[in-house]
């Protein structure tokens, strides 16, 4: 039987050849899969600027948190929201390399 005929194996047809040319597309798939150095060093910096933009968030609902249960003591208010500024534009300075890495 020569490439691309059809193999009866317990009822069910095959065709032959096929499975070749597939293997041979999953090899390649598989080669061309595989991440280069820079790639991976890129995903894991995108995975260090995901996980610090989600504690600066964080850090942001806490700080509001706090504010509202300050009683209103200026001082006090005063003192956070100079910090939430400050995690505000660190949030936004990670944002902005975030979209840096990603392009």
């Amino acid at each position: 039987m020569g490439e691309g005929g059809e193999l009866e194996i317990r009822g069910k047809k095959l065709e032959v050849g096929s499975a070749k040319v597939n293997k041979d597309e999953r090899v390649k798939e598989k080669k061309s899969a595989k991440p280069s150095a820079e790639e991976r060093k890129r995903a894991q910096r995108v995975q260090e600027i995901e996980r610090m933009i989600e504690s600066l968030e964080k850090r942001l609902a806490e700080i509001g948190t706090e504010i509202e249960s300050s009683g209103g003591e200026a001082n006090r208010v005063r003192e956070l929201s100079e910090e939430y500024a400050n995690v505000e534009k660190d949030l936004q300075k990670h944002i902005e390399e975030w979209e840096r890495v990603l392009q």
